[in-house]
């Protein structure tokens, strides 16, 4: 009788751990609450902006923090970047060069993936020396494929600040998610227009037109979508599982 109440609190005990634990959404390692107060909340200290001579808009960035914790928390031993592209002028080869001015543009998409090679990590507080060679190296996980959403005859929508020349460069997109390991989870339709993830960008570090340095926040809801409980909640219900069977075995 004993034996059977220890099997049973330890059953017990496994489902309260695999409960507490199918709080959190784990994917490619990244670890969040959906429900938190913020859901997917993330900021970026270090992104670069490239504009093309045809105001084409690009570039590449990394998630510094989630939900208001560091990388520690919720990519233990992983790095979360992105990369952005395709963001093109509705008035064509129109450059952010007046200031006062709001230039609208269409199609877009973003990347985020998650890179568990340490050697290969990039700067998170510097974007100054960043290159497409350094984002999305094979072997690294796609957490997330979107595309602009269009709301009017907009995906993206810049302003240009500044007194006499441009100083300051910001905006405000929204994006569908269409594919990456988290899609499930972000394909929610919650934000503007029925978009799944809103992100703005500042850039004051403005080298030039055509290369700035900024900050930058996606935000988004989410789902827990397919969760698979965590290794730990199965080894504890498989040896519970386990004595059971050794409990009918003695009774028999």
């Amino acid at each position: 009788m004993n034996l059977i109440k220890k099997l049973i609190l330890g059953t017990t005990m496994a489902m309260s751990m695999a409960a507490a634990q199918a709080d959190t959404i784990t994917v490619d390692g990244v670890v969040w609450d959906p429900a938190s107060s913020l859901d997917f909340s993330s900021a970026s200290l270090a992104i670069r902006q490239l504009i093309a001579a045809d105001g084409t808009l690009s570039g590449f960035g990394v998630i510094n923090s989630l939900n208001g914790e560091d990388s520690s928390s919720y990519c233990p031993g992983c790095q979360i970047t992105f990369t952005f592209g395709g963001y093109t002028p509705i008035n064509s080869g129109a450059l952010p060069t007046t200031p006062g001015t709001v230039y609208g543009y269409t199609g877009g998409s973003v990347k985020v993936y998650v890179n568990h090679n340490a050697a290969t990590f990039v700067s998170n507080v510097n974007a100054n020396g960043y290159t497409a060679a350094m984002f999305g190296l094979p072997g690294q996980d796609l957490f997330l494929d979107l595309i602009g959403h269009q709301i009017g005859n907009t995906t993206f929508t810049g302003t240009a600040s500044g007194q006499s020349q441009v100083t300051a460069l910001t905006g405000f997109g929204v994006l569908d998610a269409i594919g990456g390991d988290a899609f499930v989870n972000f394909d929610t339709n919650t934000k503007d227009g029925g978009s799944d993830l809103a992100f703005s960008s500042s850039f004051t570090n403005v080298v030039s037109i055509t290369a700035a340095n900024g900050t930058g926040n996606f935000d988004g809801d989410t789902v827990p979508g397919n969760t698979v409980p965590e290794p730990a909640s199965l080894a504890l219900a498989g040896l519970a599982l386990l004595g059971a069977g050794v409990a009918r075995r003695r009774k028999a």
